[in-house]
């Protein structure tokens, strides 16, 4: 069939034959391509990628106020989907960010402010019995803390304590106990 012949396509119409008094049909949008669908899609991941980029920021600074803001655009993400329009999605963002960081975030950082119950490292050995090695004098000295070995120094510098005696750590500076006969 040529290009232009009666019943050959041109452009997205056909060409009507010879003698066929109906107009020719007006072209019609793919199913998908209904402006509608393609928002109410493109919003809900839009919304996503918010929530996702929030809680991915939220772990590196540690505020607590984007992780509300992140789940909040879960709420918009969900009504997208369902068809809501984007006034909708937006009060009920406004909305869930609102209470959340009202009532979310005092809590989440009252938590994170806690102060620390236990010491780690260092600071643990402070207030520790001590058996010392080698006696302990204002320069030298040698103790055993839970099993390892520290070099030592009496924290009352007039004091000599001896060999076999237990001690309290006072305190650690750098790789140094300063430690107390304890009585």
């Amino acid at each position: 069939m040529e290009i232009g012949a009666p019943g050959s396509l041109v452009g997205n119409r056909v060409q009507p034959a010879e003698g066929d008094d109906r107009a020719p049909a007006t072209p019609q949008p793919p199913p998908l391509a209904h402006p509608a669908v393609g928002l109410t899609m493109e919003m809900w991941l839009v919304w996503l990628v918010i929530a996702v980029v929030c809680g991915v920021v939220e772990t590196v600074t540690l505020t607590a106020a984007l992780g509300v803001l992140g789940l909040s655009a879960l709420a918009p993400a969900l009504l997208a989907a369902l068809g809501a329009p984007l006034p909708a999605q937006l009060v009920v963002f406004a909305a869930a960010a609102t209470a959340g960081v009202v009532l979310v975030r005092p809590v989440a950082l009252r938590h994170m402010n806690r102060p620390q119950l236990e010491r780690f490292g260092v600071d643990a050995l402070v207030g520790k019995r001590a058996y010392v090695l080698r006696e302990v004098s204002d320069r030298d000295g040698l103790v055993r803390i839970d099993g390892e070995d520290w070099t030592a120094r009496s924290y009352d510098e007039s004091a000599v304590i001896p060999v076999g005696s237990t001690v309290d750590v006072m305190r650690i500076s750098g790789t140094t106990a300063f430690v107390y006969p304890r009585e």
